[in-house]
C-alpha cells in the first residue's frame, strides 16, 4: 500500500518477510531519501548477464534474489517469500516485468544491487 493522507504519505508492507523488504527497498527507500534531500533518491537499475536461465513470468512483476558470480548475476535457489537465509545471500533483485518471456543464460536483465540500496 501507497497512498497519502492529507500531508502525510502512507506505507504498508507485506506480512512476508522477504516480500517486506523488497517492498521496502522499492517504495520506503526513496521517499526516506528524498526527505533526506536526496536529489536521485530512487533506486538505479544496473545492466547486467544472466549466469543461469529464469522462467516465464507471470501477471506480475517479480524480483528474484540472485548472486553475483563472476560477471554475472546467478538466481539464488529458494525465492519463497519466508526465505530470509536466501535473501541473505544475495546480492541483487533481478527485475522480471510482467508477462515477460523466459530469459536464457547470458541475457541482459535489469537488476538492483541490494549492499547499497541501489543508490550508486
Amino acid at each position: 500500500l501507497v497512498a497519502r493522507r492529507g500531508q502525510q504519505m502512507v506505507i504498508g508492507l507485506p506480512g512476508n518477510p522477504v516480500s517486506s523488504y523488497v517492498t521496502g527497498f522499492l517504495f520506503l527507500l526513496p521517499p526516506l531519501r528524498a526527505l533526506g534531500g536526496a536529489r536521485d533518491p530512487l533506486p538505479r537499475g544496473v545492466t547486467m548477464r544472466l549466469g543461469a536461465a529464469l522462467p516465464a513470468v507471470g501477471e506480475r512483476t517479480e524480483f528474484v534474489r540472485a548472486r553475483l558470480e563472476g560477471d554475472s548475476l546467478v538466481p539464488v535457489a529458494e525465492q519463497d517469500s519466508s526465505a530470509l537465509a536466501a535473501l541473505a545471500r544475495a546480492d541483487a533483485l533481478i527485475e522480471r516485468p510482467a508477462n515477460a518471456p523466459a530469459a536464457e543464460q547470458g541475457a541482459l536483465v535489469r537488476a538492483y544491487w541490494l549492499e547499497n540500496g541501489a543508490s550508486a
